[in-house]
């Protein structure tokens, strides 16, 4: 046996494990939501909890005001308003 058989041996043995754990793996990590729809009394009490809309219009809100302000603070110092 030559040092290159050896190495493929190697390499095959590798392969054939990682297809092994591969196979573990669903075929698509979005099965699972597929099967929460949004009429789920899952997803109504984690809607519940943890109000996903709310904090969304929250956030985009938050985003404007940061966006004018520094939208603002650049024209300023591009104007010389400010040091």
């Amino acid at each position: 046996m030559t040092l290159t058989g050896i190495l493929q041996g190697v390499i095959d043995a590798l392969a054939a494990i990682l297809n092994v754990v591969l196979l573990l793996f669903p075929k698509s990590p979005f099965v699972m939501l597929s099967e929460l729809t949004l009429r789920s009394d899952l997803v109504k009490f984690l809607n519940y909890l943890l109000p996903i809309s709310e904090m969304v219009v929250i956030t985009e809100a938050w985003l404007a005001a940061i966006t004018v302000f520094y939208v603002w603070s650049v024209m300023a110092k591009w104007v010389k308003l400010c040091s």
